[in-house]
């Protein structure tokens, strides 16, 4: 005998199936007949006055009182049976909604499921921790654990221990109830998203949004582990360009300095008179040899000279000053000025504009260390009167 809703083999005398709690009834073309439909009626007997006048008549005797009668008995017996077809029907479908979801969840977990829903600790999550999320397709998750590794790794370098040990323990012991989780949270989605699929296309859908899967874990390391060796490398250049150029910066100034000082020993020397205010230098070409120098005097009548200074050949020299330069251009403006003396001009223009260049590239040196630390070679100085007589 077989049940009659869902095909199930019944055993013998089984009347209620045990898969979807259908009762099925001996006979399957007519109803069971629940006890005997017939009643007997006894009627006592009457007195003879009453019999004559109570005499049964055929015709006026109701007949609807016995059919009431039977149909509320079956009735009855047939409510009681399906009571019981209820309450066992609905506590087996809640069996089977537990199935059904469990079936889901397998599917969705696929590999490692019974590890995963039955122990606490995720032995795989706490050995292999961030590359176990990204495998798992928790990529959010491992990418943001990536990039504080690779933070840590890079400006934090002596924590970068105590945080492997920490996620490795975090991973090992919170993996598999957060997983869980969040798979009870997708597979409700999906369900809601799916109200027409069946149970097939559920767990086809499950498969698919859960599982493993290696090779986007291991494209995303391998494009973790390409960044961390780039900015090791870049990190690492950046020090020993910004260490050359730092010592290039210290000695160009250095020489600057020394060469800036011999210059005023020079004018002191040969008695040129004036008042120290502040100097400039510039070192060009490739030798460190090779250096302009351009000091600011105060002359004693308040107006202001500039003494040029070149360096070659390890020779410190005078090249030419501007002391003269009011004189030439009173000449120039009244017209009795000489081709040399206009050539002089000049010559003593070129000085004071090339040291308002040396001092404005100088700024920009000073604003660009503030952002790059340094990272360019600085050819250009501008020294204060008590940084030379210090």
């Amino acid at each position: 005998m077989v049940c009659r809703n869902c095909g199930k083999q019944l055993q013998e005398g089984e009347k209620f199936c045990t898969i979807c709690g259908y009762y099925n009834e001996k006979d399957s073309g007519t109803p069971t007949q629940q006890g005997n439909t017939n009643i007997d009626i006894v009627v006592p007997e009457e007195p003879p006055e009453m019999r004559n006048n109570n005499e049964f008549n055929e015709d006026n005797y109701d007949t609807k009182n016995l059919i009431n009668i039977n149909n509320s008995l079956s009735d009855n017996s047939s409510q009681e049976q399906n009571f019981m077809n209820i309450n066992y029907s609905s506590n087996n479908n809640l069996e089977i909604n537990d199935n059904r979801y469990d079936r889901l969840l397998e599917a969705y977990v696929g590999e490692d499921y019974q590890e995963i829903v039955r122990k606490k600790i995720n032995i795989y999550a706490f050995l292999f921790n961030l590359f176990y999320l990204l495998y798992r397709k928790l990529y959010v998750l491992g990418i943001v654990g990536l990039v504080i590794l690779w933070v840590i790794g890079i400006k934090f370098s002596k924590l970068l221990i105590p945080y492997l040990l920490v996620i490795a323990f975090l991973s090992g012991v919170l993996f598999n109830p957060i997983y869980l989780k969040l798979a009870n949270i997708k597979i409700k989605r999906i369900r809601k998203n799916n109200p027409s699929n069946d149970d097939f296309e559920l767990m086809k859908i499950c498969r698919k949004k859960g599982g493993v899967n290696v090779v986007i874990a291991l494209l995303i390391y391998v494009i973790f582990i390409a960044c961390i060796i780039f900015s090791m490398f870049s990190f690492n250049f950046n020090l020993k360009g910004r260490g050359k150029y730092w010592e290039a910066n210290n000695n160009n100034r250095a020489n600057c300095m020394y060469i800036t000082k011999n210059s005023l020993l020079y004018t002191k020397n040969n008695s040129i008179e004036g008042e120290l205010v502040e100097a400039a230098c510039r070192k060009f070409g490739a030798d460190t040899s090779f250096f302009d120098i351009y000091i600011k005097m105060k002359n004693f009548d308040g107006s202001v000279s500039y003494l040029f200074f070149q360096t070659g050949d390890q020779e410190l020299t005078l090249t030419n000053n501007t002391v003269r330069k009011s004189t030439l251009e009173n000449k120039k403006m009244t017209g009795t000025i000489t081709p040399e003396e206009t050539k002089q001009l000049e010559e003593i223009q070129e000085i004071e504009s090339n040291y308002k260049k040396i001092k404005e590239e100088s700024a920009k040196f000073d604003k660009q260390a503030v952002k790059d630390n340094d990272k360019t070679e600085r050819t250009c100085y501008v020294f204060t009167k008590e940084e030379l007589l210090r």
